[in-house]
């Protein structure tokens, strides 16, 4: 007699559904931490990834203002308005970059400016006060920032970053 092994028409009791129904929730419930862990892992990720981006722009920006500009605080950074009196300018090398690093809370504490002489002319005198065109200008932004994955965060409370751009002086001012 051939064994049938079909049984289309046979139904589970309900004490079967209730035991695969609380099977699948406890699956549930060991999967969904890994689950959101990875979640807040790509969160993290991408904040990191925009934070350093955005310093990356505020320290070519910084640069950018200082290669004409070596003025370095303000109380803005108001690059359309020429500076007439240099006792109160409207754009600063530490302002711009501030302002730059969008949401982020930078403060000119956070940005550290340097001279240097380049390195055709290393006898050109570069310093804070006496400056040439041709010196190289360096703007260096330091951040700080704390990761919203709890079990990251408890490995790392604090992740670093710091970037640096540096360019040459063209015109001397301030």
């Amino acid at each position: 007699m051939p064994f049938d092994c079909d049984h289309g028409d046979m139904e589970l009791s309900p004490a079967g559904r209730r035991r695969s129904s609380g099977q699948a929730l406890a699956e549930f419930a060991l999967v969904f931490p890994v689950l959101v862990l990875i979640l807040f892992g790509f969160v993290d990720l991408a904040r990191f990834a925009f934070a350093y981006n955005n310093l990356e722009n505020a320290a070519r920006s910084g640069t950018r203002v200082a290669a004409v500009n070596q003025i370095q605080t303000s109380t803005g950074c108001s690059r359309d308005t020429p500076i007439v009196d240099t006792s109160t300018p409207t754009w600063s090398i530490k302002a711009c970059t501030v302002s730059e690093a969008v949401g982020l809370n930078l403060t000119n504490a956070d940005v550290t400016v340097g001279y240097a002489p380049p390195p055709s002319q290393p006898t050109l005198g570069c310093t804070a006060g006496n400056l040439h065109v041709g010196c190289l200008v360096t703007v260096t932004v330091n951040y700080s920032m704390t990761p919203l994955t709890p079990i990251i965060g408890q490995m790392f409370p604090s992740v670093s970053m710091t970037t640096t751009s540096q360019s040459t002086i063209e015109r001397v001012f301030g």
